[in-house]
């Protein structure tokens, strides 16, 4: 999977019949080789199925880590494409597939991913796969669905293009709010004195904002704010995509009913 961090025991144990290494004294042999070895003895069959799925399957897996930023964005284009294929039930299972093997995988495919500041190494990799075996033992066909998903690949290129970023975006945007957007009423400016000591009437966008906590890498909060115009210009662009598919028209009330 191209990762770049520190590999150094897998390289020992590779080369453990090896002159050199043979030569090597015990005690140079410290305990992270150990655990090494226990985990690799772990691998069995449908593990290393697991495995074999993920990198048969690297054009998929490298397309939706360069255009999905998270199992909350891959949900929204389940979503986009459940509008795509209407009641097709060909398309529909692809959809499923999509859907169970990529959240399935998704500590290998979204989680682990390398910056200049982090590079994955083997105890990074074997904690995400310790998630992978779990949700293996819920649905043992997650190898055979992600391999489905990668034959539809370019199906699926073209399902997201064709609704664009912009209904990406919107729908991403209705789901965080809906779920944890708070609102904040009041005089929002505490630099502006009562309407009647200025001289002007307060419009909506002074008294009423819409706030959602997101953490950043170092899990500080920062407040996103949407003021009523802008909740306004997002409740336009959602009654546009809630027209082409009914299954949306619940998320997209429910948003309408609290802007």
């Amino acid at each position: 999977m191209g990762f770049t961090g520190d590999f150094k025991v897998i390289e020992e144990l590779r080369n453990q019949w090896s002159t050199e290494f043979k030569q090597k004294p015990l005690n140079s042999i410290g305990e992270n080789f150990s655990e090494a070895c226990r985990a690799l003895k772990s691998l069995d069959v449908n593990r290393t199925r697991c495995f074999k799925a993920v990198v048969d399957s690297r054009l998929l897996v490298e397309w939706l880590r360069d255009t999905i930023a998270s199992t909350q964005e891959l949900k929204v284009l389940v979503d986009l494409a459940l509008i795509s294929v209407g009641e097709c039930p060909m398309e529909t299972d692809r959809i499923s597939n999509l859907h169970s093997s990529c959240l399935g995988f998704a500590p290998l495919i979204f989680d682990l991913r390398e910056s200049e500041e982090h590079r994955v190494n083997f105890d990074h990799l074997m904690k995400a796969c310790d998630l992978v075996w779990k949700a293996m033992e819920t649905d043992h066909r997650l190898p055979q669905k992600l391999y489905d998903t990668s034959r539809h690949l370019e199906w699926l290129k073209t399902v997201k293009e064709s609704h664009g970023p912009v209904a990406m975006t919107s729908l991403a945007q209705a789901k965080t709010i809906n779920f944890i957007g708070v609102y904040v009423v009041g005089n929002l400016d505490t630099k502006i004195d009562l309407p009647t000591d200025q001289g002007r009437r307060l419009s909506f966008n002074d008294v009423i904002q819409l706030t959602i906590p997101l953490k950043d890498g170092s899990e500080e909060v920062e407040n996103k704010t949407y003021s009523v115009d802008e909740l306004k210009d997002l409740q336009s662009k959602l009654m546009l995509i809630a027209g082409k598919a009914e299954r949306w028209k619940d998320e997209v009330e429910q948003f309408a009913k609290a802007s």
